[in-house]
């Protein structure tokens, strides 16, 4: 059997940073000194990446394209941003410690981790409040979801478990048969089952009928 191709990968592709150094930080991108701080070094390199990146725009690899030349754009932005290159280089600078040490204990690993995400931030030109924000409302969904389960009465809660599932699929019809229930072809129709039958739900509202 022939060996599947390789997953295109354009970091590496295009511009030599292999998979253990991606996603990679901002200095990385542009492939210069870590830290630098002179302006027109920072402008240069970015220039000369998003120049060789526009020659595979027009090709069959054009998304992947112009996902890098709005990361070397953000790149450029924020490392010629004093405020921005200031706070950049704090976080990139405390992952570097944080990577130097042999063993991470869980706070550290967790600090690395948070770290790492805001960067990648920078590089998708994603505000860092924004994303902390994001993750945080991330992490309290699973929570929020126990604690209004547990003030539900028990009878709610069934009714809610049996609610969640229920197949509700707009475009496909949905045939109940002796017991089993199968997907036919695609309709205009949504099937929706409940405890008694199975309805069909199409046309105007009040137009139920039982599915066929």
């Amino acid at each position: 059997m022939p060996e599947k191709p390789a997953k295109f990968d354009p970091y590496y592709e295009w511009l030599g940073i292999p998979p253990e150094d991606q996603p990679p930080d901002l200095y990385r991108l542009l492939a210069i000194r870590t830290f630098e701080d002179k302006p027109s070094v920072i402008e240069s390199a970015a220039d000369q990446r998003m120049a060789h990146l526009r020659t595979f725009q027009s090709g069959k690899r054009s998304a992947e394209s112009q996902k890098l030349l709005n990361q070397v754009s953000s790149a450029r932005v924020t490392l010629l941003n004093p405020a921005k290159k200031e706070e950049h280089d704090k976080l990139l600078r405390e992952r570097m410690r944080l990577e130097s040490e042999s063993v991470l204990d869980d706070e550290s690993a967790s600090r690395h981790e948070e770290i790492s995400t805001t960067l990648v931030g920078f590089l998708e030109a994603i505000e860092p409040a924004k994303l902390k924000e994001a993750a945080e409302e991330a992490k309290a969904k699973p929570a929020r979801r126990v604690a209004r389960a547990a003030r539900q009465p028990v009878s709610e809660r069934r009714e809610s478990a049996r609610a969640d599932k229920l197949p509700v699929a707009p475009r496909e019809r949905m045939l109940m048969i002796g017991g089993a229930v199968g997907v036919g072809v695609r309709h205009t129709e949504c099937a929706c089952y409940f405890d008694e039958a199975p309805y069909s739900i199409a046309g105007g509202a009040g137009e139920n009928e039982p599915a066929v």
